[in-house]
């Protein structure tokens, strides 16, 4: 096969870049005969009119979710555009999986160990599930809060750094738990382990740059 076709122009393989102009001029970038950037592994152009994995923003339905604190139905909208914090994020409120449950166990302890003393087991039990919620509530209304801060849209697409997204989970987990690292020093989040990242993908472009 000499080139690929899509609906816009003709694609080279062999000099990785289109044999005709893009139509658009230059709305989705410089060089109007790149492909995606020249970033084929993190983007896709399907109709050869403009990229759409530059990065992430809002939709209406996320948004709507996450003023409404679902965050289960956030993370997995949000999940099925690229975004893979959320993810992870996904598996850890639904607690999916053997990391999100010791992640969960962890936030649990943290609220736990910062619940002033002569509680009953079940009055302990209940408080801790409350900050549970109030914390992944909080968490979604501040992922929104960063790409509304980053002027993110559909036509403005923003890539949020890993570290930036680690500072309003301590930030949350010192609001509402007393803390953001256990008692044994393991930070709560898990994005904050050594090789985190590699281990599960959850900052990965284009939605997040560690």
């Amino acid at each position: 096969m000499s080139g690929l076709a899509n609906n816009a122009s003709y694609y080279d393989p062999s000099a990785g870049r289109y044999l005709q102009s893009d139509p658009i001029g230059l709305e989705d970038g410089l060089s109007t005969y790149s492909y995606v950037g020249s970033g084929p592994l993190q983007r896709t152009d399907a109709s050869g009119l403009a990229c759409n994995g530059q990065g992430r923003w809002n939709t209406g339905e996320e948004r709507g979710y996450a003023e409404a604190g679902d965050c289960k139905s956030y993370y997995a909208t949000a999940c099925a555009g690229g975004d893979t914090y959320a993810c992870a994020g996904s598996k850890v409120a639904n607690n999916v999986g053997l990391l999100s449950g010791i992640t969960n166990y962890r936030l649990a302890m943290l609220i736990s160990d910062h619940i002033p003393p002569g509680q009953t087991c079940a009055s302990t039990r209940a408080i801790t599930n409350e900050k549970m919620e109030a914390i992944r509530r909080a968490l979604v209304a501040a992922r929104a809060a960063q790409l509304d801060a980053g002027n993110a849209s559909a036509v403005n697409h923003v890539v949020i750094s890993g570290k930036s997204i680690a500072d309003f989970h301590n930030d949350i987990f010192r609001s509402i738990a007393g803390g953001s690292v256990s008692s044994l020093g393991v930070p709560v989040f898990g994005g904050d382990l050594p090789l985190s990242n590699a281990a599960v993908g959850w900052c990965q472009a284009p939605a997040c740059h560690p």
